[in-house]
């Protein structure tokens, strides 16, 4: 308030001097008397500015001490309205227009302070709504996998479902209480002993042929077609590792052997045994069957005979695990068969004497 009032103050007495006339300056506010000097700068006539009735404290202009540049102003103390009244402690200064400028217009404080646009744009929107989107570049890594499977799916595996008929493997055939046997990995040197056993017993079972073993035993396999034993493909040459393989590869093994039995016996095997029963992960070496038309041929009996765990355990193997319709597995070839060939009519006996009958796969059941 205090400052106010000295600005009018000074505001009038600039007045005074510029229009040459008497006015009366109220301090409005103050409780004092109190000297305000302006500058004279309007005033081209020193000493007929100065205020009637002003006191005998202001100098004449002809008075050598008196400043020429200035006009001292007496302000009688008085209130107004309801404007407070308290007491002012501080010394009266001379006023000069140089402090009266800057402190009633700052405006270098105001005007940048409040609309300063760096703090709002560059700060909170160019990097915290950018930077979520660079996250988006994680979408080749869900890309990767399905590319490197593609191979695989697209130039390993034909087209088209799989029949019905090769979706499940055969373990177990139809007829009340039946068995079935079954010998891998011939022809071979003990193959003619396994058919003098079976002939016997009266007994058919299947053989799973390897294909280029067939040329060295011409009269087995001769032999086998004419008891009328039922022929199966087991590979060309017993690939164990034929399912992961191309599907040329799984072609030339099937031809190769169908051709083989074929032209030994005049048969075309309807049926395929994989060897040491890897059919693999997917449904490529059974697609592939289907093209041929040799059903899948597994079993429900392992005698383990390949093992030669002894007479004994291979007898116990197939009569502990045996159920009316079981596939037996037995070998005639691929090493020594001694145990299985005194195995064999043990076997023969027991199930028999059980109420079993044995029967052979039929030789063309596609018919």
């Amino acid at each position: 308030m205090r400052r106010t009032s000295v600005v009018l103050a000074v505001l009038a007495a600039v007045t005074a001097v510029v229009l040459g006339s008497t006015v009366t300056v109220l301090a409005v506010g103050r409780t004092a008397d109190a000297p305000i000097v302006l500058p004279q700068v309007l005033d081209s006539t020193p000493g007929s500015s100065t205020e009637a009735g002003a006191g005998t404290d202001q100098p004449s202009s002809s008075d050598p001490a008196a400043p020429t540049s200035s006009v001292v102003v007496t302000v009688p103390a008085l209130t107004i309205g309801t404007v407070p009244t308290e007491t002012d402690t501080e010394t009266s200064t001379p006023v000069t227009p140089s402090t009266s400028a800057p402190t009633a217009t700052p405006p270098s404080t105001s005007a940048p302070s409040t609309s300063a646009p760096t703090t709002t744009a560059p700060t909170t929107t160019a990097p915290g709504m950018t930077a979520p989107k660079t996250t988006t570049t994680a979408a080749p890594t869900t890309t990767a996998p399905t590319t490197a499977k593609a191979p695989t799916t697209t130039t390993t595996t034909p087209a088209g479902p799989l029949p019905r008929q090769y979706q499940h493997l055969m373990g177990w055939v139809d007829g009340g209480k039946v068995v079935s046997l079954t010998f891998d990995d011939g022809p071979g040197p003990q193959t003619g002993k396994v058919l003098d056993i079976l002939e016997r017993y009266g007994i058919t079972a299947t053989f799973c042929q390897i294909g280029e073993q067939i040329a060295d035993y011409p009269g087995t396999e001769q032999r086998i077609a004419q008891a009328g034993h039922t022929l199966c493909n087991h590979t060309w040459d017993h690939d164990m590792q034929l399912p992961g393989k191309p599907v040329a590869v799984i072609d030339r093994e099937i031809q190769r052997t169908q051709d083989a039995i074929k032209a030994a016996t005049g048969q075309e095997p309807a049926y395929y045994r994989a060897p040491g029963g890897d059919w693999g992960h997917t449904d490529l070496l059974r697609q592939r069957l289907a093209h041929f038309r040799t059903l899948p041929l597994a079993w429900a009996v392992d005698s383990e005979d390949w093992q030669k765990p002894g007479v004994a355990q291979i007898v116990d193997n197939v009569l502990s695990t045996v159920t009316p319709g079981s596939i037996i597995l037995m070998h005639d070839a691929g090493g020594d068969r001694s145990q299985t060939l005194a195995a064999l009519p043990k076997i023969i006996e027991k199930l028999q004497a059980q109420g079993y009958t044995f029967v052979a796969l039929p030789q063309d059941p596609r018919r």
